[in-house]
């Protein structure tokens, strides 16, 4: 009966586990909008932006040897130099902020001959594709706290169930009852001597302690 409850369990958890996420993706689905598309050479510090939404930059880069070309972007919110939200760096490429306000780019290269850095915000209004949708890191946590738990579940059942078939069971042995043994008159087992009442054994002809025979 335990192990049905806890298999019953186990499987309601798995369930809303995958109801969750479906629910979550549904509710999650975006697409990606421009909010604002920079364009440049060499170093250069960008004017400010804002996102209300998790945001992220596609960049690509032009350039003449690959070996030689350099590229790297550091995003400060606004009014910050010293410490930066998110950096990215390469020729080109995809980098996500998970954060909401206004920010602005800080951009060193060298040897690119020009850059192009696009900024997007999610936009949740419009019918999202299947790349449009993604989960966030917290769904991703959730997913795998879920994920852990239900497998451990399963583990321990697995664990439990097997120790319970391994177990040999003792046979019951019944409690002995004692044996009472007959007691025997003493007149049938031995033989007196009629003269000094000596105890003789029967198959004897003469007392031991008098020497009397016995007829």
């Amino acid at each position: 009966m335990k192990n049905k409850t806890l298999y019953l369990v186990l499987m309601l958890i798995f369930s809303l586990n995958i109801v969750y996420f479906s629910s979550t993706l549904d509710a999650q689905s975006y697409t990606w909008e421009n909010v604002r598309v920079f364009n440049g050479t060499g170093w250069l510090t960008t004017a400010t932006f804002t996102v209300t939404e998790d945001a992220r930059f596609v960049w690509t880069t032009t350039y003449d040897d690959e070996y030689w070309a350099d590229f790297h972007c550091f995003v400060y919110p606004e009014g910050e130099d010293i410490f930066y939200e998110t950096d990215f760096s390469g020729l080109s490429g995809t980098s996500y902020l998970y954060e909401e306000g206004t920010f602005y780019m800080e951009i060193i290269e060298a040897n690119t001959n020009s850059w192009q850095i696009t900024v997007q915000q999610k936009d949740f209004g419009a019918p999202a594709t299947t790349e449009d949708t993604e989960l966030t890191p917290t769904e991703i946590v959730i997913g795998i706290v879920a994920f852990i738990a239900i497998a451990g579940g399963v583990a321990a059942y697995l664990l439990v169930k097997r120790k319970r078939s391994s177990k040999v069971q003792s046979p019951q042995i019944p409690p002995q009852t004692a044996v009472q043994t007959p007691t025997e008159d003493p007149a049938q087992i031995f033989k007196f001597c009629t003269q000094c009442g000596g105890q003789n054994d029967p198959s004897t002809s003469f007392c031991v302690t008098c020497g009397k025979k016995f007829e």
